[in-house]
């Protein structure tokens, strides 16, 4: 092939330019393109780092909901074995693996004769520290509290 040919020619008294050099430059993208990608996909990020955020938040609340029924399991089954004779009103703390867990049981007179109300509430056991700079994730919801029946002689 010629150079003439590989030249791309604008008329008299204009130089010859390349071929390359005279056809328009859209095989890439630019940089506002690039940008708005960019801009897009960060976006995008944020929204899904969101979602991961609130799927671990639900995670939290529900192993500590977990935990505290265990242990509400656990004083229900105490108040069972001592019998209904025994049955009165205390608290205490219960250590598990994660975490520390208050818990009471508090006895009333029921308006049915022959029954008592037993009302157990289990809740976490915050460092006095955490509770005056608020409670760490998942356990806000991990409270429980359950209130039966007992029969009394």
């Amino acid at each position: 092939m010629s150079r003439e040919r590989r030249l791309f020619r604008l008329g008299s008294g204009v130089p010859a330019v390349p071929a390359a050099l005279a056809a328009p430059a859209r095989s890439g993208f630019t940089l506002l393109e690039t940008m708005v990608a960019v801009v897009i996909l960060a976006t995008a990020l944020v929204a899904v780092l969101s979602v991961c955020l609130n799927i671990q938040d639900a995670r939290l609340r529900a192993v500590r909901a977990q935990s505290a029924a265990l242990i509400l399991g656990d004083r229900l089954a105490d108040m069972t074995a001592f019998g209904v004779n025994r049955l009165e009103s205390r608290q205490g703390v219960q250590e598990t693996a994660g975490g520390d867990w208050r818990w009471s049981v508090d006895v009333a007179a029921s308006t049915l004769a022959g029954l008592n109300l037993a009302t157990v509430t289990v809740t976490p056991d915050l460092p006095k520290a955490a509770s005056t700079a608020g409670a760490p994730r998942g356990t806000a919801d991990a409270a429980m509290r359950l209130t039966c029946l007992a029969g009394r002689r």
